[in-house]
C-alpha cells in the first residue's frame, strides 16, 4: 500500500505540472503553437490522404488497361492529388521544424530568464536548505529545453494519434476487424511504456544526489583551484575511481531499462506485424473473390504498415512526454516557491544611525535540531566598533547573518534604531546593513565592476568615487600590477588574470565599504591578508567607515584590537564582554584564548 500511495500523489502532481507547462507555452507563444498545430494536422492527414489517392490511381488504371489519351484523365487527376499531398507533407515538415526551432529559442530565453529572475528573489534559508537541493539541481538543467521537449512530444503524440485514427478509418472500411486489432494491441503496449516511463522517472529521482556527487568528482579534477592539492596528495586516481564506480552504476541502470524497452518493443512489433499480415491475407482473399479492388489491396498493404508505425510512435511520444514531467514539475515547484525571510517592511526612515539591540535571540537552522544561538542579548551604540570572538562553531557567523536579516531569529528580537528588522523593507535594509561574509564573491568581471557591484547604480558611472575607494582600501596597488588597471578582466573562467586570496579579499572589502551602510559587518575580514595589508586596511576602515556602527568577527587578535568593545561567544551564548584590558583582567574565556594565541605566535617566531 505504501508504494501505491507514494507513486499516485506524484503522478497527479506531474499531470497538473504538464497542464501548467502547456498553458505557459500557449499563453506566451500562441502563434507558434497554432502554426505548429496546422502543420501537425496537415502531416497527420497525409498518410491517409496519400493512401486514398494511391487507391484511386491504381483503380483508375486497372479499370482502363488499354486507355487512350482521353482515358488518362482520371489517373492524372489522382496523380496530381498524390503529388499535392506529398508536397504538403514535405513543406509542412519543413515548416514544423522551423516553428519548432523558433519555439525552442523563445522558450529557452523566456524560461531561463524566469528561473534567474525568480532565483534572485529567493534567500539563503531556501537555497541552503538540503530539502531543496535536488529541485535546484534539476532546474539548472536547461528548463526551457525540457519544456520545449514536453510540448514537442505532446504535439508528436497528437500527430501520431491523428494518423492512427485516419488510417484506421480507411482500413476499417476495407477490413472492419482492423480497429479491434489496433485497440487490442496498442492498449497493453501503452501500459508497458507508461510503467517503463514511471520506472525511468523513479530512477532519475533516486540518482539526482549521486549525479551531484559524480559531477563533484569530475569538477574537482578539472578545476585549477584544486589541481595542485590533488596532484600533491595523489588522490586523482581515487576520485577517478569513485567517478567510474558511480558512472558504472548509472550505465547498468540505463542498460537495464534500455533492454527492457527493447524487449517490449520487439514483442509489440512482432505481434502487430503478425496480426496485421493475417488481416492482409484476408484482404487478399477478398480481392481474389472480387469483393475488393486491386487499389484496395495496394492501399491496405501500405496503410497497415503505416498504422503499426503510427501506433508505436503515438505510444512512444506519450511515454516520453510523461518523462519530461519530472523536470516540469520541478520547474513549477521552483517558480511557485518563495523566500523564507518575508519582506513585510513598510517603514523606511530617511536616516539610520546604527543603534543595534539584540534581545534574547535563539536560532536553529532549518532542517537541523542543533541550537546555534541561545538567548543572545547585547546592544551596540551608533558608531561603535564591536568585535565578536569565539571558537569555531560558537555562533559568530550565524549572528552576523541574523543582523543582516539573511535569516530570521526563531525567538527574540533584533532592532535597528528601535525598529524591528522585519519592519524595514528588505531592499532598503540591505542598503543600510552591509555584510562581508567568509564566502565572498569572486566575480568574473573587471576589477572595477567587482568594486562597483557594491553600489552599482552610483559607481557604474562615478569613476572618481570608485578610484577613491580603491585607493583607500589598497586595491589601487593591485590595479597597478594589472595590464589594464581597474579595467582588467579577472577570473580564469573567461579571462587570463586572477588574484591571490588576499587580493580578492581586499576587493571584497572595498565592495562592501562601497555600500555606504549605517551598519558594517565584517566576518573574518583579514583572514587572507598579510600584516602590512592588514594595517593598511585598518586605516581604510577607520577612514571610510568613520562614524559607522561596525561589527568585526575574527580569530585574529590584531584585528580585534581595533574594536571599542569585545563580545565573547561560546556554544551559542555571550559569556563575556568588555574591552581587551577588562577581559584580560577578568582572566576568563577570552584571556585563555589570548594566552593560547600568544603561545603559538611566540612559538612560530622561534622564541622559547
Amino acid at each position: 500500500m505504501k508504494k501505491t500511495s507514494e507513486t499516485s500523489a506524484p503522478g497527479h502532481q506531474r499531470f497538473a505540472a504538464t497542464l501548467w507547462g502547456l498553458r505557459l507555452v500557449w499563453h506566451s507563444h500562441r502563434r507558434l503553437v497554432l502554426a505548429s498545430a496546422v502543420c501537425a494536422l496537415a502531416r497527420g492527414a497525409t498518410p491517409a490522404g496519400f493512401a486514398v489517392a494511391t487507391r484511386g490511381l491504381i483503380n483508375s488504371v486497372t479499370n482502363n488497361p488499354g486507355a487512350t489519351d482521353t482515358g488518362l484523365q482520371d489517373p492524372m487527376v489522382w496523380l496530381l492529388i498524390a503529388f499535392a499531398i506529398t508536397l504538403v507533407d514535405s513543406l509542412s515538415g519543413l515548416a514544423s521544424q522551423l516553428f519548432s526551432s523558433y519555439l525552442k529559442g523563445d522558450l529557452s530565453l523566456e524560461v531561463n530568464s524566469m528561473v534567474m529572475q525568480h532565483a534572485a528573489t529567493l534567500d539563503m534559508p531556501y537555497l541552503e536548505n538540503a530539502a531543496n537541493r535536488e529541485v535546484l539541481d534539476r532546474v539548472r538543467q536547461e528548463p526551457g529545453e525540457k519544456l520545449h521537449l514536453l510540448f514537442n512530444n505532446c504535439q508528436w503524440a497528437l500527430l501520431a494519434a491523428f494518423q492512427v485514427l485516419s488510417l484506421a478509418a480507411i482500413l476499417t472500411w476495407l477490413e472492419p476487424t482492423v480497429l479491434l486489432f489496433a485497440l487490442f494491441l496498442a492498449a497493453p503496449y501503452l501500459v508497458f511504456q507508461w510503467r517503463l516511463s514511471r520506472r525511468r522517472f523513479t530512477t532519475e529521482v533516486n540518482r539526482t544526489g549521486k549525479k551531484r556527487r559524480a559531477n563533484y568528482y569530475l569538477s574537482r579534477l578539472v578545476s585549477a583551484t584544486h589541481a595542485g592539492e590533488i596532484k600533491l596528495l595523489g588522490i586523482g586516481k581515487l576520485l577517478t575511481d569513485r567517478y567510474i564506480h558511480q558512472g558504472e552504476e548509472f550505465r547498468d541502470q540505463d542498460q537495464h531499462l534500455q533492454l527492457r524497452e527493447f524487449r517490449g518493443g520487439a514483442i509489440f512489433m512482432t505481434v502487430t506485424t503478425v496480426a496485421f499480415y493475417v488481416l492482409f491475407g484476408r484482404v487478399i482473399i477478398r480481392t481474389v473473390e472480387g469483393a475488393l479492388t486491386i487499389g484496395d489491396l495496394a492501399i491496405f498493404g501500405g496503410a497497415v504498415v503505416r498504422l503499426r508505425s503510427a501506433l508505436e510512435n503515438c505510444v512512444g511520444f506519450v511515454a516520453r512526454a510523461y518523462e519530461q514531467t519530472l523536470y516540469i514539475a520541478d520547474l513549477q515547484k521552483f517558480l511557485q516557491s518563495g523566500p523564507v525571510v518575508q519582506d513585510r517592511g513598510v517603514s523606511a526612515p530617511a536616516d539610520v544611525r546604527g543603534n543595534v539591540v539584540v534581545d534574547k535571540v535563539c536560532f536553529t537552522y532549518p532542517g537541523s535540531d542543533e541550537v546555534i544561538l541561545r538567548d543572545v542579548s547585547f546592544a551596540i551604540s551608533p558608531g561603535e566598533r564591536v568585535a565578536i570572538v569565539g571558537e569555531n562553531g560558537s555562533g559568530k557567523s550565524t549572528m552576523a547573518k541574523l543582523l543582516a536579516r539573511l535569516y530570521d531569529a526563531d525567538t527574540g528580537t533584533i532592532t535597528l534604531d528601535g525598529q524591528c528588522l522585519a519592519e524595514y523593507p528588505l531592499a532598503y535594509l540591505h542598503t543600510r546593513v552591509a555584510l562581508l561574509g567568509q564566502s565572498f564573491g569572486r566575480y568574473e568581471a573587471s576589477l572595477a565592476d567587482n568594486i562597483a557591484y557594491g553600489d552599482w547604480q552610483r559607481l557604474a558611472t562615478d569613476r572618481a568615487a570608485l578610484e577613491t575607494l580603491a585607493a583607500a582600501t589598497g586595491v589601487d596597488h593591485i590595479a597597478a600590477g594589472l595590464p589594464q588597471g581597474v579595467d582588467t578582466q579577472l577570473g580564469r573562467e573567461f579571462a587570463e588574470h586572477d588574484l591571490s586570496g588576499g587580493q580578492w579579499q581586499l576587493v571584497a572589502i572595498a565592495r562592501t565599504l562601497a555600500r555606504g551602510a549605517s551598519v558594517l559587518i565584517l566576518d573574518e575580514p583579514t583572514s587572507n591578508i598579510d600584516a602590512r595589508a592588514e594595517h593598511a586596511l585598518y586605516q581604510a576602515i577607520e577612514e571610510v567607515a568613520a562614524g559607522i556602527t561596525t561589527v568585526i568577527i575574527s580569530h585574529r587578535f590584531s584585528t580585534i584590537s581595533m574594536a571599542d568593545r569585545i563580545l565573547v561567544m561560546d556554544k551559542g551564548r555571550i559569556i563575556e564582554q568588555g574591552t581587551h584590558s577588562q577581559l584580560m583582567s577578568a582572566g576568563g574565556h577570552y584571556a585563555g584564548l589570548f594566552a593560547l594565541h600568544e603561545h603559538y605566535r611566540i612559538k612560530d617566531m622561534g622564541i622559547s
